[in-house]
């Protein structure tokens, strides 16, 4: 289901084809998945990071601002470490570590929204997430809502939720 969160994730964030999501995870990180998945469920451009940008540590945020990015997934000790602004920036996504309680305080401007999403790696999916904010306690938050696919609609038994194709 990373693939159904994410988008849902994407798509809540408003994301235009204009977008550009920088994927620089290894592969064998589950995080790399919604990287990958939000982007493409869009039509956003994808930034692939090349082994140089990759372990550029915190000056990544130079080529970052640069290809006019505007989504990065990320985790928070690297965030934490960046001192260049990404001005294009307008979805941060913190997760695979806990968040420090600064950092909002740090990153907050107008146009920026700041996620912190988290998910047991042996699930390979984002769980939970919450919207943080300066000054506020963070959390890991709640669960995303059911996932239903553009184009279907659900219902709801007295069992278990079910989804059907609605014809347009």
């Amino acid at each position: 289901m990373p693939a159904t969160w994410s988008a849902r994730k994407a798509r809540s964030s408003t994301s235009p084809p204009a977008d550009v999501v920088f994927g620089g995870f290894s592969l064998a990180f589950d995080m790399s998945v919604e990287t990958m998945w939000s982007a493409f469920f869009v039509g956003a451009v994808v930034l692939v990071a090349t082994e140089a940008l990759a372990t550029s540590g915190p000056d990544v945020a130079i080529a970052l601002a640069e290809a006019n990015t505007t989504i990065w997934h990320v985790v928070p000790s690297l965030i934490a470490l960046v001192e260049h602004p990404v001005p294009t920036l307008r979805l941060l996504n913190m997760g695979g570590e806990a968040c420090p309680a600064d950092l909002p305080r740090r990153l907050a401007r107008p146009g920026l929204r700041l996620l912190n999403t988290y998910g047991p790696t042996e699930t390979s999916v984002t769980a939970t997430w919450t919207e943080v904010f300066p000054g506020q306690r963070i959390t890991i938050g709640k669960p995303p809502p059911p996932a239903t696919p553009p184009g279907w609609s659900t219902s709801t038994s007295s069992r278990s939720p079910t989804a059907r194709k609605v014809n347009s």
